[in-house]
């Protein structure tokens, strides 16, 4: 947090030259929630963007490691838009939680097919209101609210998947473009990039989920002032076994410009007899607010019943403030 915080006060400083006044305007504390609760401070000044998607499509998901690709329903433009395909007809998703009380995060997602294929959108919001503004008195040091403001950091996405057959085997491909935008006080930022992704079947019921993230390398967030973020490059493979009522899942991800390979593993349940329920536990490893890779665990359990889905999932949380994340969602398709 003390690196954090020094870099965004360098920043500050930078501009109060700029601007030749006596004013130092400092983050309020609750900023400083915002910066932990990121992992990356977003700014104009910053190099790359932090991805809102990197919280999770929907709680069975998180309560599965954070394993992507294998998504019910709609949720799946998020995660790897070949996994559309999987709609009959039409599906929807929706997925919220609170980060420390004060942070609220959303998602919602709709899909139909369309002849052959299936068009998917989808909106994901971080959102932290009600930030001060403070200023510092040049003579006593002591420092005061000037204002509040909002900061939201959101992602539209639009995808579109169809099957296709190769070497006599059903492959789903898809591609998902997206929108990126976010408000801070003043600054505005916005940018345009393209995911595309496949979902192959391989032996024995196994399959094996690949996705490329913002592969428009030369497309970057635009800030009102001039600046810009870089949107990093991401492939995520993942695989999932079946193995009688079990799935076995493992997961790597690649971040340009990040040195470790994150992996996460997963296991669900689906009972046999009842498969109205179903059960997952997980390890999901992830960049925390220095860019040191954490692991934490993570389990859920979700009921399906007549296109239905009801998911609460539970993850650790490393800030002894929260101890534990509660992550619910819905969704439903036919």
């Amino acid at each position: 947090m003390k690196h954090i915080n020094g870099h965004y006060k360098g920043q500050e400083r930078r501009k109060d030259e700029r601007m030749k006044g006596t004013r130092k305007r400092v983050p309020f504390f609750m900023m400083g929630v915002v910066v932990l609760l990121l992992g990356v401070w977003s700014t104009a000044y910053a190099t790359e963007a932090f991805d809102v998607q990197e919280v999770g499509s929907s709680a069975r998901m998180i309560g599965m490691g954070g394993v992507e690709g294998f998504g019910f329903g709609a949720e799946n433009v998020f995660e790897n838009s070949a996994g559309l395909s999987r709609i009959k007809h039409y599906g929807m998703s929706a997925f919220t939680t609170k980060f420390m009380d004060e942070a609220e995060y959303k998602n919602i997602a709709g899909a139909v097919r369309i002849g052959n294929g299936v068009l998917g959108i989808g909106y994901m919001t971080l959102g932290y209101k009600d930030i001060a503004e403070t200023g510092q008195n040049s003579s006593s040091g002591e420092y005061y609210r000037i204002s509040n403001f909002r900061y939201d950091n959101s992602v539209v996405k639009v995808g579109y998947a169809r099957d296709v057959t190769i070497c006599e085997k059903t492959v789903h491909i898809g591609t998902a473009l997206d929108y990126y935008f976010t408000n801070m006080s003043t600054y505005t930022s916005n940018g345009v990039n393209l995911d595309c992704g496949m979902l192959i079947p391989v032996i024995l019921g196994s399959e094996v989920s690949v996705n490329l993230k913002n592969i428009l390398w030369f497309s970057d967030k635009r800030y009102n002032n001039g600046g810009n973020e870089h949107l990093p490059l991401e492939f995520v493979g993942s695989v999932r076994v079946p193995i009688m009522d079990i799935r076995v899942l493992g997961q790597v991800k690649a971040i340009e410009n990040k040195p470790t390979i994150l992996k996460n593993i997963g296991i669900e349940y689906i009972p046999g007899i009842i498969k109205l329920v179903n059960v997952e536990v997980g390890y999901k490893e992830g960049y925390d607010a220095v860019e040191r890779v954490k692991g934490t665990l993570t389990a859920g359990m979700g009921l399906k019943v007549e296109g239905v889905t009801a998911q609460y999932a539970y993850e650790q949380c490393e800030y002894r403030e929260n101890e534990s994340k509660h992550y619910f969602s819905i969704g439903f398709q036919y």
